[in-house]
């Protein structure tokens, strides 16, 4: 349906007026283009048949097109639309179980490598994470603008509940209900530290280690320790070669 100012409005009058019990609604609009809508209704008290409420609504201005599937042939709540962080950039989504079992297969195929490999790949995925964010808030952006952000999104992301102090060096973190609990495996999870790491890092030119991980219960606890990095152009780099020459 169009992204008009009151079409969602004339959307909810046009069930009301077929009697139509709208049970929930999920919408996805983009600005400037056209509105996705996914609504579960129930039909026993409507005078139209599907097929006439579909007719019906087609024939409505705002309305691109409509169509229909039973609540007992497709499970509503697992088929809505893919995420969409901002207007080009969707994400997914990866259930814990299914997680857990792409952590579990790299440690039992590489062993302690297979634990590196999930950070590394956290710490590539911070990163993406953290250019987003600059993008958004701007590169002029408060430290604490860009913790409370980067915070929001792990939030969002499914990743846990974040808490990040400020250290002389770096940050103590913690999160409350991540990824993967500590009553399912003994490591914690490498994947986690390495996106807040790659994330910091990348927000505040700072190159960061992981040290003095607790894994409890359903909170993990650790701190990000590191040193600036030192910003170099291209012409300092080449003066810097010439001189160690």
């Amino acid at each position: 349906m169009s992204s008009d100012i009151g079409a969602l409005h004339q959307l909810t009058g046009f069930f009301q007026e077929a009697n139509v019990d709208l049970l929930s609604m999920h919408i996805r609009a983009t600005r400037g283009k056209a509105a996705d809508v996914v609504a579960y209704v129930e039909m026993g008290e409507s005078n139209l048949s599907i097929e006439k409420m579909l007719k019906a609504m087609r024939e409505l201005d705002y309305v691109e097109g409509a169509e229909a599937g039973r609540k007992d042939k497709v499970i509503f709540e697992e088929s809505l639309f893919p995420m969409m962080i901002d207007d080009d950039v969707r994400g997914f989504l990866v259930t814990d179980g299914a997680w857990m079992s792409i952590a579990r297969r790299l440690v039992l195929t590489y062993g302690t490598g297979g634990l590196a490999i999930l950070h590394e790949a956290g710490k590539a995925c911070g990163e993406e994470y953290a250019k987003h964010l600059q993008s958004r808030l701007g590169l002029k952006a408060s430290q604490e603008a860009l913790v409370a952000n980067l915070i929001a999104m792990l939030r969002a992301a499914g990743m846990g509940i974040a808490q990040m102090d400020k250290t002389q060096d770096g940050f103590v973190v913690k999160v409350r209900e991540p990824i993967i609990p500590a009553t399912e495996t003994k490591i914690h999870d490498h994947f986690l530290t390495g996106v807040i790491a790659g994330a910091s890092g990348h927000l505040f030119a700072t190159s960061y280690s992981v040290e003095k991980v607790r894994f409890e219960g359903s909170e993990l606890e650790f701190v990000l320790a590191g040193r600036r990095a030192e910003a170099l152009t291209r012409e300092q780099r080449v003066k810097r070669s010439e001189s160690n020459r």
